[in-house]
């Protein structure tokens, strides 16, 4: 027994600069959670839990979902389409909801305790791949595994993407490096290990899951190249794909089901999947072009095989956005590349550094001057992500923002009890429609997202107009500006592409670069004529084109006067709870 824990304990001793760090860097990813606790103090927190991350609600009421037993995750919102084929992958939100069943915590408690135990183990995965990287030089594989947490510290509070898809990414890129790195009587093992997580990784992230795929594709041919043993990629190859293609196969399945779905072709546009060109693909490759720079001028450096595994990185990158860069067609969102693209420039430039920090003709000098360098790009890194940075080092929110918070737990807890599972809430302010799908079983009318799940772009935007009922404010121009509630990705991506275009063809040629019409004028005055219609009728028949049971009408709604007088004119309804002026009506059937 001392065998195996005297190990343990040389194994923390050995890395334990690293520990201390991680820790530390966890720390201050869940530091909002703990100073939001202490700023109401334990006697007035009722468990409503204050969200600091874009995205964060959206996890959560995917996670409560599968809680609820909807395990595919079809739609986390609209009542008519929760048992939906997925559009999402929902493995990640499975696993975050077995900690809800293991402890009986709720699922924003788990999401934020995440904010700590997933972070943690982020960084020692990110550590790890770097160590096998550089060769097992502890200093280096810190330094870069510092910047790069650094690089994406404001963003791990994200629950699913990229808190615990990291842990797959990473997890993955560890035997695939592996295999490139080391020589072993495990590396049939490592082939397994490599095709296991790649297939797991198609029902966690498409971007993870091509990634290491491609990677591991260019890193393994790139080996056979170096070794010239044919047989031998043949044999490796077969453990890779009977632990793979298993995955792939049931998850083209899974995407074959949900293209049946007679919106899926409008909920793909809306999505973001296909038909964009967008500026994080320029980026990723403008990434890529430099690192290729800088392994021309540090070729004489390395060796064959740290040349090698350099060109596949920056080849992998090139392939993951080729279909951004040279048609103009996405079949996935380009920014998340950024997720993948900056670890695998960053190994690049790590064994590129660690090998002229080894090299004798380098010299003290040398290695200063990278130090600084890198010093530097911390500088600017933090720089470039300030606010990112002082949202999470201040508190975001006041105290009586935090009171007002918890005193909605007797909505949630008046729902849980006296509604059944699935009721349909229609919700005016509170951001109520982002939290009841996440503190309740309830489902709501319309909120952000569901432009995001499968639904035809008629069915989306009828909500959205019917959302927007009882509005005093309404016009073309505020439309305009709203696209993004009911027609999601599908025009904003586009001409995102078109203006980036145009500003690189201005700058080459030096012509002036004009703006483009982001929406045309016909589309978001068609949208206000439908919704000039949509006021024109009675109320009741307006909410009544889709599922409702409640309406919710809450005091922090801008219109909260006008609308109660006009809910009190309505037969149909009559108040069945009254939250200390925040109001919830029942729908007569």
């Amino acid at each position: 027994m001392n065998g195996p824990i005297q190990r343990l304990w040389m194994v923390v001793a050995r890395h334990s600069l690293m520990l201390a760090l991680g820790f530390a860097m966890t720390l201050f990813v869940v530091s909002p959670n703990i100073r939001s606790w202490n700023t109401i103090g334990s006697e007035n927190f009722r468990g409503v839990y204050p969200v600091f991350t874009d995205d964060e609600i959206t996890y959560q009421a995917r996670i409560k979902e599968v809680t609820e037993g909807k395990y595919s995750i079809g739609n986390p919102y609209i009542k008519e389409h929760m048992d939906d084929a997925f559009i999402m992958p929902p493995i990640a939100e499975l696993i975050m909801a077995c900690g809800v069943w293991l402890t009986g915590a709720s699922v924003p408690f788990i999401a934020a305790f995440g904010d700590f135990v997933i972070v943690f183990i982020d960084f020692i995965l990110i550590y790890t791949f770097f160590l096998i990287v550089s060769g097992g030089y502890r200093t280096i594989a810190l330094l870069y595994t510092v910047i790069f947490v650094v690089c994406i510290l404001a963003s791990l509070g994200r629950p699913i993407s990229p808190q615990l898809n990291y842990v797959f990414l990473f997890a993955g890129l560890i035997p695939i490096a592996l295999i490139y790195f080391r020589e072993s009587i495990y590396s049939r093992r490592w082939h397994v290990s490599a095709g296991l997580i790649t297939g797991i990784t198609c029902f966690i992230s498409p971007y993870f899951f091509t990634t290491l795929f491609v990677l591991y594709s260019s890193l393994y041919l790139a080996k056979v190249c170096i070794n010239k043993k044919s047989r031998l990629f043949t044999q490796d190859l077969l453990y890779f794909s009977v632990s793979f293609f298993p995955f792939l196969l049931v998850f083209l399945y899974f995407q074959y089901k949900a293209s049946q779905g007679i919106s899926y072709a409008e909920t793909a546009l809306r999505y973001g999947i296909m038909y964009t060109h967008l500026p994080g693909s320029f980026t990723n490759v403008a990434l890529a072009v430099l690192a290729g720079g800088v392994i021309v001028l540090a070729s004489r450096k390395l060796s064959l095989q740290e040349r090698f595994f350099c060109m596949s990185g920056v080849i992998t990158i090139f392939i993951l956005n080729w279909q951004n860069i040279i048609t103009g067609v996405s079949l996935q969102f380009a920014p998340h590349y950024q997720f993948t693209t900056i670890p695998i420039i960053f190994s690049v430039l790590m064994i590129i550094h660690q090998r002229l920090i080894t090299n004798n003709e380098v010299g003290r000098i040398s290695s200063k001057i990278i130090g600084v360098a890198l010093l530097l790009l911390m500088c600017i890194i933090v720089y470039h992500q300030r606010n990112e940075f002082m949202h999470i080092a201040r508190m975001p929110y006041s105290e009586v923002e935090l009171v007002a918070m918890q005193k909605k737990m007797d909505v949630f807890s008046w729902l849980r009890t006296n509604t059944q599972s699935d009721s349909v809430v229609y919700s005016l302010g509170g951001m109520y429609d982002f939290t009841l799908p996440v503190y309740t079983e309830n489902k709501v009318y319309y909120n952000f997202y569901i432009a995001l799940y499968p639904a035809s772009d008629h069915e989306v935007e009828n909500r959205w107009l019917a959302q927007h009922l009882f509005d005093l404010n309404m016009s073309s121009s505020t439309i305009q500006e709203a696209h993004r509630e009911y027609w999601g990705n599908r025009y904003i991506d586009s001409y995102a592409s078109a203006e980036n275009r145009k500003k690189i063809i201005a700058l080459v040629t030096l012509n002036e670069y004009v703006p483009g019409e982001r929406i045309s004028d016909s589309l978001s005055e068609r949208m206000y004529s439908r919704w000039i219609d949509v006021k024109s009728q009675p109320p009741i028949d307006v909410l009544r084109q889709y599922e409702i049971d409640y309406i919710l009408l809450s005091k922090e709604y801008q219109y909260y006067d006008e609308t109660k007088k006009r809910l009190e004119q309505i037969d149909e309804l009559s108040i069945v709870a009254d939250f200390n002026g925040e109001l919830l009506y029942a729908l007569q059937k």
